[in-house]
């Protein structure tokens, strides 16, 4: 349901008829003005939808930390991230970066090494601090695991993906080396993939 606010102004020009409200007194016109669209955001935020088709359970390259965009229309405070796991292997880390100029990268909050854990399945990580996301401002996802092969996480997987990723204005990139997720990231490449992932309160 829409919510709306509706403010009431009076006219000082003799003769102007203003259309009546019961919500307004005497002469006032009523004035609807529709709240901002981020007041219906969820109290969570993921960056990529999981529902889409071009995302499949894959292995992400070992120890490669994975960062992908988000942004927030409203303040929101996180202290989760989930991702879905199909097969369990290893550790993951999992955090929240931001960038002034989407160079150099730094982390404001992290999980720290966790076994991966679930067979096809949710699984909540805990950040080791609460963050509030705040709008206006652009934040990264950032996801990197030290298994094998063995591994597979919902993530981004064909050609096709890429293309929608690109077309919906998604930026992603990738660094190698990077497990666990460092204080700072630099120096980093142009990916296709994007682990999915949502944080939460």
């Amino acid at each position: 349901v829409r919510s709306e606010t509706v403010i009431c102004i009076w006219s000082t020009i003799v003769g102007r008829v203003w259309l009546a409200s019961p919500s307004c007194e005497g002469s006032a016109m009523p004035v609807i003005i529709p709240s901002a669209i981020g007041a219906w955001e969820p109290n969570w935020v993921e960056n990529y939808d999981p529902a889409d088709p071009s995302l499949a359970m894959a292995t992400p390259a070992q120890n490669t930390a994975y960062i992908s965009l988000v942004r927030v229309a409203k303040a929101i405070t996180v202290s989760s991230i989930v991702i879905g796991v199909g097969v369990a292997s290893g550790n993951v880390d999992v955090g929240i970066y931001d960038s002034a100029d989407e160079l150099t990268f730094t982390r404001l909050a992290s999980s720290g090494t966790t076994a991966a854990a679930g067979a096809n399945a949710i699984q909540t990580i805990p950040l080791t601090a609460a963050l509030t996301l705040q709008p206006n401002k652009s934040y990264w996802f950032a996801y990197a695991d030290d298994a094998a092969a063995t591994l597979t996480v919902l993530r981004t997987s064909s050609a096709a993906a890429n293309i929608a990723m690109i077309s919906a204005g998604a930026k992603a990139l990738a660094k190698a080396t990077s497990f666990v997720l460092p204080t700072s990231l630099a120096s980093m490449s142009n990916t296709g993939i994007i682990v999915w992932m949502r944080a939460t309160p």
